[in-house]
């Protein structure tokens, strides 16, 4: 039966193409089988794709599908990204989003440098405000963010592939550890100078002042007292994102429910 639906799966990719799989120059970057993108964005998503692909030599595409007919969304996913032929230079770099509509599923599939190099804040900062309008089904605007946010980090990108981080000076650093260390000293030369006025004693009713404990039936008191408790509410996001690794080496995957 899992071999039924891989079968229908990869058929229905090579038809949603509409192209062989083999004219990369021609492939769709916008892939909408689920009809939720409006026209006018879809020719400006196709535009703004086309863009970062020449810009900074990588494939971004935006996948819709009715459902993920029982398969996962991630083999899924990667299903699209392989039978697509995407992907730039010998590691295929490239990232893929898919959303799968029925079941409210989404991937993010990272393949190449663009998986080896992207940091977890890299990618919550193009995630993040995409899902937030993922989940009031302003796919329009989900799909203008997701491209826009990848523009803006790929901008700062390194020659290497790697992002650019925000410069951090040494002197607040140093300033810290240092007032750390004065404010440690002060509580410790306080502390012993107070310690200095106390004598010790070997029995414990010297530290204890006359009449001041009452200890009678104590014991009873703790044992079976009640105690009233509250249990601390738990997070019911349903946005949690699951990260986990491809099927092949330089990829991996972020999924979630939008």
């Amino acid at each position: 039966m899992k071999n039924i639906k891989i079968l229908i799966l990869s058929l229905f990719i090579c038809i949603s193409f509409s192209l062989p799989v083999f004219a990369t120059s021609s492939k769709p970057l916008v892939i909408d089988s689920a009809n939720i993108i409006s026209s006018n964005t879809e020719a400006s998503l196709i535009k703004k794709a086309k863009e970062i692909q020449k810009k900074y030599n990588i494939d971004v595409v935006i996948a819709t599908i009715p459902s993920n007919e029982g398969v996962s969304i991630e083999y899924y996913a990667e299903t699209i990204y392989s039978q697509g032929g995407y992907g730039q230079g010998s590691l295929k770099d490239g990232m893929l989003l898919l959303l799968s509509m029925e079941d409210r599923d989404y991937d993010f599939y990272k393949k190449g440098k663009v998986n080896d190099n992207m940091t977890i804040s890299v990618e919550n900062s193009i995630l993040d405000p995409t899902l937030s309008k993922l989940k009031n089904n302003d796919f329009d605007g989900a799909f203008n963010t997701f491209l826009n946010k990848v523009d803006e980090v790929y901008s700062k990108v390194k020659p290497d592939g790697s992002f650019s981080k925000e410069p951090k000076g040494h002197v607040p650093y140093l300033i810290g550890i240092l007032g750390s260390f004065f404010i440690a000293f002060i509580i410790v030369q306080t502390g012993a100078a107070t310690l200095k006025s106390v004598r010790f004693s070997r029995t414990a009713d010297s530290y204890v002042k006359e009449g001041s404990m009452v200890i009678t039936h104590g014991l009873d008191r703790f044992l079976y007292r009640n105690v009233s408790r509250r249990s601390k509410p738990k997070s019911s996001s349903s946005d949690d994102k699951v990260r986990s690794s491809g099927s092949s080496p330089h990829s991996s995957h972020t999924s979630g429910k939008f």
